[in-house]
């Protein structure tokens, strides 16, 4: 992988874990919230739908920025990470019908309205920072082959389609 693309990618993908694991901790001081409007409180559905998937994304941004070798590994991890912030949220509510991250705040004297209030929240909280981190572990991951490809890490033999017996 490029220097440049494993550290941009890898930094991103760091923050990005960060932004994810901390905003539900810090996001009441600002009206910005699911669930209780209470700071620093840790329960299971934050642990598994904000902490866990933060730290898949920060482990594997650091690997991908301190070990080039297995950045595949770090990448896959942190898609792992980015997927589990999309998906978490809707599999706990049919796993454990009652648990999840709770309502958004949606707060009516908002800047916003309650609608637009809820999809930023949606999206800072859970869909839109997974994305995000789905698509530079991608990225990272797409360089990491690309780049043993060029290395003459797996070299292609022609394939004639249309006599296979070639």
């Amino acid at each position: 992988m490029s220097t440049t693309t494993s550290r941009v990618s890898g930094c991103l993908l760091i923050l990005l874990g960060v932004w994810g694991g901390i905003v539900p901790f810090i996001g009441p001081y600002f009206g910005y919230y699911y669930g209780k409007n209470q700071t620093w409180l840790f329960n299971t559905d934050r642990l598994w739908l904000s902490v866990l998937p933060a730290a898949a994304a920060i482990l594997g941004g650091l690997i991908v920025l301190l070990l080039p070798r297995v950045s595949a590994l770090g990448a896959l991890l942190a898609a792992l990470g980015g997927a589990w912030f999309v998906l978490g949220g809707p599999v706990m509510a049919v796993a454990k019908p009652g648990t999840g991250p709770g309502a958004p705040a949606t707060a009516s004297g908002a800047m916003f309205g309650p609608a637009t209030m809820h999809l930023l929240e949606n999206a800072g909280f859970f869909s839109g920072v997974g994305i995000v981190i789905v698509f530079f572990a991608a990225v990272a991951l797409g360089r990491s082959g690309v780049t043993r490809l060029a290395a003459g890490g797996m070299e292609a033999e022609p394939v004639d389609t249309l006599n296979p017996a070639y």
